[in-house]
């Protein structure tokens, strides 16, 4: 199976009326990352709140000279196209990816594995299953949080752990 794993930073929570400030997107092949991947940063076309700097460091400076979302997103979509989408809290991601493709009239994509629903079913007794607490019980060091490529590595070898425990319980 060939997936994408893929994560997003945003200016906030809404969809609608928040911005995507940086896509990170990585392939893993048969539960293997291959390497290839897909990294911008996206102009938000306004001023990044200073409690988003804070969480991501992502500052106004960074993306001043980076692409627009209607610049970014098609080549985005390009590198997923025919591919399994991944995504750690799919329907926060595939919210803001949906609603920018509907705006540029893109075709967006129709579904994402959650590893959220992942780690429910394979910890089923588990409150948290936010990606630190996910890191934790699978024995996994992020290399950075809240940067789209540090948790899109970081979700990945979760999703692949969780194939693993999946398949072991089968």
């Amino acid at each position: 199976m060939t997936a994408v794993v893929f994560d997003l930073e945003t200016t906030g929570l809404s969809p609608a009326r928040d911005a995507i400030l940086e896509i990170g997107a990585m392939v893993v092949e048969n539960g293997v990352l291959t390497g290839e991947m897909f990294h911008t940063l996206v102009n938000p076309g306004c001023n990044i709140p200073y409690f988003i700097t804070r969480i991501n460091g992502i500052r106004d400076s960074m993306v001043r000279d980076a692409p627009s979302i209607q610049t970014a997103l098609p080549g985005f979509l390009e590198f997923i196209a025919g591919r399994q989408l991944v995504a750690h809290n799919a329907s926060f991601d595939m919210g803001f990816i949906c609603e920018n493709a509907n705006r540029l009239n893109l075709n967006p994509p129709k579904h994402a594995i959650c590893t959220v629903e992942l780690s429910r079913r394979v910890f089923p007794r588990e409150r948290s299953h936010n990606l630190d607490a996910v890191c934790s019980r699978l024995g996994l060091v992020p290399n950075g949080r809240h940067r789209a490529l540090a948790d899109v590595e970081v979700t990945a070898q979760a999703f692949v752990k969780f194939q693993e425990l999946i398949a072991a319980r089968v």
